[in-house]
């Protein structure tokens, strides 16, 4: 009978090293989106919708590379600001997901479905804001 290995509760983040390379996506996800909006005259439909898909997706890795990555002083109190920010987060988004729908048709819009890509990057960029909020306000 083999014993068992001791479990951490702390979740294993990327090196802090890491925020370089997913800001180094993200600039790229943007240049190159900016460069085709330019360089394309009229691209069609499918094009258009591929290109889109690709930028969202480099987007969303490199925000997610970025956030899961450790602070240079990563501690307990840090861990607890990122599992605060990740529910405020999360409440944010179902929120926003119930009441998004009613806004549009408050307002006579049609009612739009939000695609994968957007609903990450939209719970991304939260958790950076709302992690960057509380660490700069409870130091």
């Amino acid at each position: 009978m083999s014993t068992p290995k001791s479990i951490s509760n702390t979740p294993r983040l990327f090196p802090n090293s890491f925020k370089k390379i997913g800001l180094a996506i993200i600039i790229l996800a943007v240049i190159s989106a900016v460069a085709v909006k330019f360089l394309l005259d009229e691209p069609n439909l499918e094009t258009k919708a591929l290109l889109k898909t690709f930028h969202f997706s480099f987007l969303n890795i490199g925000l997610f590379i970025f956030s899961m990555s450790k602070d240079k002083l990563e501690d307990e109190r840090s861990m607890l600001r990122r599992m605060q920010a990740m529910l405020f987060t999360i409440g944010f988004a179902v929120l926003y997901l119930l009441f998004s729908p009613l806004v549009d048709l408050a307002f006579g819009n049609l009612i739009t479905e939000m695609s994968a890509n957007h609903l990450m990057l939209l719970l991304l960029l939260e958790y950076i804001i709302f992690y960057r909020i509380q660490m700069r306000t409870q130091s």
